[in-house]
């Protein structure tokens, strides 16, 4: 079946979306894994490979290519007690096209592994 449409509106007309625009601000990648012990991915899409590259911090690739590495890349990481912020790049191994590495850090900036990790990539496909 395909569907062919410019714009998708709500039943009272009041509201539309432009389809392109849809497609650009969908996340084309996402992941949500653990990150204790040994990494294993719960859940997630356009999603290819994991890297444990040592405390808190992960690399990620994907199955499908961004277009360059220039996409919006964003993320959250927590645990069962401590509160944990995102740091959204490692620069140890740099970004590519299908390539992401990031880690996660306590209120003290050090680097921890998070029982919780989500990402998200943004950005156009090759």
């Amino acid at each position: 079946m395909t569907i062919v449409a410019e714009t998708i509106e709500d039943l009272s007309s009041a509201d539309s979306l432009d389809i392109e625009t849809l497609i650009n601000c969908a996340p084309k990648q996402w992941l949500n894994l653990n990150g204790i012990g040994t990494i294993a991915a719960r859940d997630s899409f356009n999603s290819a490979s994991l890297t444990d590259l040592g405390l808190g911090s992960y690399q990620h690739s994907t199955i499908n290519a961004f277009a360059n590495a220039g996409y919006a890349f964003s993320g959250a990481a927590g645990g069962t007690s401590l509160a944990i912020t995102f740091a959204n790049y490692d620069v140890t191994a740099p970004r590519t096209a299908t390539v992401s590495a990031f880690y996660a850090l306590d209120e003290a900036a050090t680097a921890l592994d998070a029982a919780n990790v989500d990402s998200m990539g943004i950005g156009e496909l090759a």
